[in-house]
């Protein structure tokens, strides 16, 4: 069993201390939030995990999913324990976790997508725009500066998880955001993975 919270290692230590708390497996998400983003359990506006459980099988599946409604609110533990007891009885055999969108690494001397080839792959990116066949940029509006540095503070987490790093402006509520491949010195797959996972954040 696995705990996870925004509190720093040491908060944690002391309160396991404090409530003679042993024989479980705590980890912190305060530096980057890479575990609340890619779960969706970041509540932006504290910085906080959403008080949740979830039940991951041996495939790395996703059984079972409980998110509380008020963070104050305790969880239902009773409905775990039997969700955790009906996965434990009936396992997923060969069930493989979901294919979600992954950047490959880059490698010098890859060259870069057709011009055919990139038009196919910018269809399935709206708001996208090719710039010289190198690059693709896209504009996000937000309400505010602190909404606009939020958006750009969870990309910048997700970017370095991907390995791929897009060029971004800020200017007030907008952000501006360029990608390429340098490597290639133009467009490679990568790139259009990288336009539909900022387009998911965005959301």
């Amino acid at each position: 069993m696995r705990f996870i919270s925004k509190d720093l290692p040491f908060a944690q230590k002391r309160f396991c201390e404090a409530s003679n708390i042993k024989n479980i497996f705590l980890f912190s998400d305060y530096r980057y939030s890479s575990f609340s983003i890619n779960y969706g359990l970041l509540i932006k506006e504290l910085n906080l995990l959403a008080r949740s459980a979830l039940i991951v099988d041996k495939n790395n599946v996703v059984r079972y999913f409980q998110i509380v409604e008020e963070i104050t609110e305790s969880k239902d533990y009773q409905e775990v324990l039997e969700n955790v007891k009906m996965v434990l009885e009936n396992p997923v055999a060969g069930m493989k976790s979901d294919t979600s969108l992954k950047c490959e690494p880059c490698e010098t001397g890859i060259p870069p997508l057709t011009k055919e080839k990139i038009e196919k792959l910018l269809a399935g990116c709206p708001g996208w725009v090719l710039v010289e066949d190198k690059r693709i940029v896209k504009e996000f509006k937000f309400k505010n500066f602190m909404e606009s540095k939020l958006f750009v503070d969870v990309l910048a987490v997700v970017a370095e998880e991907q390995g791929h790093h897009p060029t971004i402006s800020i200017q007030y509520n907008k952000v501006k955001i360029t990608l390429t491949t340098h490597a290639s010195k133009g467009l490679t797959p990568n790139d259009f993975i990288m336009a539909k996972i900022i387009d998911d954040l965005k959301i």
